[in-house]
């Protein structure tokens, strides 16, 4: 995956953590990482608490038959990489704290493409001001997303740096909770987010270099909300929910469009336990959304699941309408999701299979700016996929796994996709393993025209 690109001959610094904005940004997210970071050294803080650390490094090397991913003067390169990976948890008192990150640093051998370096944090720091009624949380995610939202949520390893942006969002709540009976529980406070793309870069910023390289107009944004919410168990089995929200969002892209909005939004649901593994679960109401073009929409908001389990399988059903943002186009797009899923265990295997339709739209395109009337937005997709693992003994597994990701209607402009994947791993002891695999990516009828990807890769892993 090119997320991040760096000429190692540039003598740039590699990317680490992109942070924009201005001098008053950079130190808010200056300071919420020095939160997270001491909390994982108790040696450094006043009072001791319970602490873990987990972290590890990766090697591999894998052959690549298309490393730039064209249908045509398909190049073939050797692709060496460094993988390293962290996991903190620390909690004292009032305070806890979190930190994954992991990372991929990519070398081509033969130079047939630019190195590259890609990187995943998630990072958050809670405090209880007072105790059991008012806390402060900070959050800090970074990844990698597809630039046009609806290829989907989740990336496909395969998938090229020309399909993805990085994502950098940093989000600070004081928040109250309040407890009116004991089985009442009351939630209300104010949420401050700030979210960039990897090339909205303010000349002047200190900011590593991130692969400044995507020439599309990328969104910024803030983010304004109030939110309150209850929820009541009338019994063990039954639980009621309500709540509602007020956000105002400012949002530009780097010509200068404008996309602000005031959202308003307000849900009812409850859950019922049907017995230990099975509940249907629904949160539903109205939202309302006041463009700052003088523009409006009154859309539902819906989430449902039914989930049912039967021995050792797990059925689950999910329906959900609510926006997502797309980094391509600068809009916050309607999403509807149809998604059905089965997880079967068994002695020594795992089987999981299901199929997911998704249907995207803008919600206004009346008055719209340039870069909000983009067809990016509007994309009906059929994902089906499968995975499979099975122990072949204590210490060797087999895996393998499919997917599709099929347009249905519309122009195509993506492509239909088909990925496949299989590995066989080893573990040497409980810290160290081997892997050997290959994966497959097959794309028809893109705008970049159709072609294929082969990729065999051997692994070492290790855990400190």
């Amino acid at each position: 995956m090119k997320i991040c690109r760096t000429h190692h001959q540039s003598g740039k610094p590699p990317c680490l953590v992109r942070l924009h904005g201005s001098k008053k940004r950079l130190f808010a997210h200056a300071a919420a990482f020095m939160l997270a970071s001491l909390a994982c050294f108790p040696s450094l803080t006043a009072r001791a608490g319970e602490a873990e650390l987990k972290a590890g490094l990766g090697f591999s090397a894998e052959y690549n038959d298309n490393v730039q991913s064209k249908p045509d003067n398909q190049q073939t390169d050797i692709i060496t990489h460094i993988k390293p990976f962290l996991s903190c948890f620390y909690e004292a008192g009032r305070v806890e704290a979190k930190i994954d990150y992991r990372g991929d640093y990519s070398f081509y051998v033969k130079g047939k493409d630019t190195d590259e370096y890609a990187h995943y944090l998630n990072a958050y720091a809670q405090a209880a001001v007072v105790e059991n009624l008012f806390f402060i949380r900070v959050e800090e995610d970074l990844q990698p997303v597809y630039r046009d939202a609806t290829r989907g949520e989740e990336l496909i390893d395969d998938d090229a740096s020309d399909d993805t942006v990085n994502r950098n969002r940093f989000t600070i709540s004081p928040f109250f909770t309040l407890y009116p009976s004991d089985r009442t529980f009351l939630k209300f406070g104010y949420s401050f987010e700030d979210m960039r793309y990897s090339n909205s870069i303010n000349e002047g910023d200190f900011i590593p270099d991130f692969g400044n390289d995507f020439a599309f107009d990328a969104e910024t944004s803030t983010q304004h909300t109030l939110f309150a919410s209850i929820n009541h168990s009338v019994t063990d089995r039954v639980d009621l929910y309500f709540g509602g929200s007020a956000t105002k969002r400012d949002s530009e892209d780097e010509q200068g469009f404008d996309n602000s909005f005031n959202r308003y939004q307000a849900y009812a649901g409850g859950k019922y336990a049907l017995d230990e593994q099975s509940y249907i679960d629904v949160q539903a109401g109205p939202t309302y959304t006041d463009y700052v073009n003088g523009d409006s929409s009154l859309t539902p908001y819906v989430k449902a699941a039914f989930v049912w389990g039967v021995g050792r399988s797990v059925f689950d059903f999910s329906y959900t309408f609510d926006y997502t943002d797309n980094p391509q186009s600068g809009n916050n797009v309607k999403h509807a999701a149809y998604i059905g899923k089965w997880n079967k265990e068994f002695d020594r295997a795992m089987l999981s299979m299901g199929i997911g339709y998704h249907e995207y739209r803008e919600d206004s395109a009346e008055n719209q700016p340039p870069s909000a009337t983009s067809d990016s937005d509007n994309r009906n997709s059929l994902r089906p996929f499968v995975n499979f693992r099975y122990s072949l003994t204590e210490r060797l597994s087999f895996a393998a796994g499919g997917s599709m990701d099929m347009e249905v209607g519309g122009e195509n402009k993506n492509g239909d996709r088909y990925y496949a994947n299989t590995e066989l791993k080893y573990d040497l002891s409980e810290k160290t393993w081997v892997s050997a695999n290959y994966r497959y990516r097959k794309v028809n009828g893109s705008d970049q025209g159709s072609y294929s990807v082969n990729r065999i890769g051997l692994d070492f892993s290790m855990r400190f």
